[in-house]
């Protein structure tokens, strides 16, 4: 941020005051380097100390005489004291950067230092003076604010504290009276580079590294001393190497909250997270769900000191209406600073926090523990709304089976319970809603309102549809509510809805499959060629599969299947209630194969395959030719009925369509094109993929053609 901050100053020795001596004193290096020095802290020079490495011996015998004076008239409190050191030393006029900037640049000038010796004095004092603990708290907090803030004042706190220590006995010295070790000196020198620099190191990656080590260490031995730095730390605008160091360097400080739990470092949290945000730092790597989850226990324990975390990461969205006559147009409506947020990102920030495992041995039961003890700035979160939260938990499971793939898991003839919370939102909205006067102005209002959180949920897909026709069965009015054809094909356009939020990834970006027969075989393929394709490039088979082969194109999106997941629970697939994508019929028997899906990790390469019914177990071929038979594997099905989907875009060029299921089918691709396939969006790789198969055919003819030939010597 002020990285454009130039790097020379003139040392400023001799400005002075109306009517008295000079009170501008240079503070000088003790290592005798006047060259400046860089963020990793080395020098041009020389080998100077890590820390600050400054003394006021240019004092003289004044400062003896000067921090003995009483505390400064008009003064009445620590808070006051510190504000007229901030305002000698001219913070209205400098950014911290600066002031950091200039003293590592080598312009240690100091302004008014008579006035400030016994200002800092009298601070450094205080807690011994206070009359509680309480107060005493109040000042550190004060004193190690300040002392952040300002390199210059915090090397005449710890000239002051020499000076007390060497007049007086160590036993009549107060705690906060003794002087920095120089670990903690060198410590907050670092900081202070990092703060003035915008930069762990100008130099090569390795002392970049150390230096963030040395950073690190300090966070976990010397936090009470370096902790205030790291707000002004996250509020830079770092790029590249340094963004990745920081980055590390709050992980490991979240890291030590969650080891250590010291409630000392609650106290810079909200700044931290509120710097994060309005330095535009990307939430996943500096303020995500998760990063925020670790946390969640401490942050609950002392909501008091995280205003802005519990009102920006969890405050209660609003439902937009765009029109005041329909019931159907709603939308979700995320408050500043987090506008763009949609359904997904913000049910994902609020029931992530409420998972941390760590509430089970600090608060047994968050919610419980937040209705009870919450300050009233918590009680207006998101998290304490029981309507919002039960559709957000609603969300993530639907986010968890489509975005994270995990497939919606069945048993064998029908699901129980898609979701805990379903049944009771829809008694929550529907309730009060069947008793609303429809001629009361406040109708269509709360109508919306219910048809937005019905839409949100009982619509993600048919088996949510079907639960509640299933819990409503005997109340046709209550049935007719939940299950509405023109509301869900209305929120299907809205953009940010549970429909266009919630898809399966791998058809997203890769929105088709393949069909290669060969041999009378189906081989299902999205962006690549079957293993089969191999044994036909061989010159020595002379099987003549090139006469039996063909491909065929089904067009897709991420929101028209479903992943059906079959495991130790759902021993075989029962395709009865469902609609599972045909692949094709056995040659012979005439029976179906359906589409399924193996994979050995949620982030493993898919491997396409097909299944009959009542199967327990696919087989697939992965890249390096070997089978492979699991027991744990997806069979793709549509998502909603086809019956409530719209027409697909492309219904008109059904006419050509093979084996469908629903709004889905496959188009005649090679060695024949459909007459209708041009008309598509087609894929990405059709230019590649035909030219190969071309070539293919034709090498494969003038090989057999050879091998005929060579044949005829034997």
């Amino acid at each position: 941020m002020h990285r454009d901050v130039d790097r020379t100053f003139t040392l400023n020795a001799g400005s002075r005051s109306s009517g008295r001596a000079s009170s501008d004193v240079s503070l000088s290096q003790t290592d005798g380097s006047d060259g400046p020095s860089d963020p990793s802290g080395s020098s041009q020079r020389s080998k100077p100390r890590v820390g600050f490495g400054l003394s006021l011996s240019q004092f003289g015998r004044e400062v003896g005489s000067l921090w003995m004076k009483a505390t400064p008239k008009g003064f009445h409190s620590p808070r006051q004291i510190a504000n007229e050191i901030r305002r000698l030393r001219g913070h209205a006029k400098t950014t911290i950067y600066e002031r950091h900037r200039r003293f590592n640049d080598g312009n240690k000038s100091c302004p008014n230092y008579r006035e400030l010796i016994p200002l800092c004095m009298s601070l450094v004092t205080f807690p011994r003076r206070a009359s509680d603990a309480e107060e005493r708290r109040a000042v550190d907090t004060d004193i190690s604010k300040l002392l952040v803030e300002d390199p210059i004042v915090y090397q005449i706190f710890q000239q002051c504290k020499n000076e007390i220590e060497s007049n007086k006995p160590q036993r009549d010295i107060g705690l906060f009276e003794r002087p920095d070790s120089s670990d903690i000196e060198n410590a907050r020198g670092r900081w202070s580079r990092l703060i003035g620099y915008n930069s762990f190191g100008d130099y090569d990656a390795e002392s970049m590294e150390l230096n963030l080590d040395e950073l690190k260490e300090s966070i976990r031995n010397d936090h009470y001393a370096v902790i205030d730095y790291l707000p002004y730390v996250l509020a830079t605008k770092m790029q590249g190497k340094d963004l990745e160091l920081l980055q590390e360097l709050w992980d490991h400080f979240l890291s030590c909250v969650v080891e250590f739990g010291y409630p000392i470092w609650m106290n810079v949290m909200d700044s931290c997270f509120k710097n994060i945000v309005s330095s535009g730092k990307p939430l996943a790597k500096f303020a995500s769900p998760l990063q925020l989850k670790s946390i969640a226990s401490y942050l609950v324990k002392y909501q008091y000191e995280a205003p802005f975390i519990f009102s920006s990461f969890f405050a209660v969205p609003t439902i937009e209406l765009e029109s005041k006559t329909s019931p159907y147009a709603a939308k979700f409506v995320y408050p500043a600073p987090f506008g763009d947020w949609d359904l997904v990102t913000a049910s994902s920030y609020a029931v992530h926090f409420l998972r941390n495992k760590a509430f089970k041995t600090i608060v047994p039961n968050p919610e419980s523990h937040l209705r009870t003890y919450a300050f009233e700035l918590v009680k207006n979160t998101v998290l304490l709304d029981s309507r919002w939260m039960m559709l957000y938990r609603i969300v993530q499971g639907a986010v968890s089976n489509y975005r994270h793939a995990n497939g919606v898991v069945r048993n064998v003839k029908r699901l129980k319970g898609v979701h805990p919370d379903l049944s009771l939102l829809m008694d929550d909205v529907l309730l009060p809603f069947m008793y609303l006067d429809t001629k009361n102005s406040k109708y269509t209002k709360e109508k919306s309102r219910s048809k937005f959180f019905i839409s949100q949920s009982v619509d993600i897909d048919r088996y949510y549809k079907l639960e509640m026709l299933e819990a409503y069965e005997t109340n046709i009015e209550y049935s007719q509510y939940a299950v509405d054809r023109e509301r869900f094909q209305t929120y299907i356009r809205i953009p940010g809805g549970i429909y266009s939020l919630t898809f399966i990834p791998q058809f997203r970006n890769v929105p088709y499959l393949r069909r290669f027969r060969i041999g009378g075989k189906y081989f299902i393929t999205a962006d690549g060629l079957p293993e089969p394709i191999a044994h036909i490039w061989s010159p020595w088979n002379r099987e003549n599969f090139l006469e039996d082969l063909a491909v065929d194109t089904m067009f897709l999106d991420g929101h028209l299947l479903t992943l059906l997941h079959i495991h130790d629970k759902t021993p075989f697939f029962d395709c009865t209630g469902h609609y599972p994508i045909l692949a094709g019929y056995e040659m012979g028997t005439r029976d179906p194969f359906y589409i399924a899906v193996a994979r050995l990790k949620p982030d493993s390469p898919w491997y396409f395959t097909t299944i009959k019914d009542g199967a327990s177990s696919v087989k697939y071929t992965d890249e390096d030719g070997e089978e492979h038979i699991k027991s744990d594997f997806f069979v793709l099905a549509l998502r909603h009925d086809p019956t409530d989907i719209p027409p697909p875009p492309y219904s008109h060029l059904r006419k050509g369509a093979k084996d469908p299921t629903g709004p889905v089918y496959w188009l005649k691709y090679w060695p024949h094109k459909d007459s209708q396939y041009a008309d598509r969006e087609v894929p990405s790789d059709d230019r590649l993929l035909e030219p190969f198969l071309n070539a293919l055919r034709e090498r494969k003819r003038t090989e057999q053609s050879l091998v005929e030939l060579l044949s005829g010597f034997d």
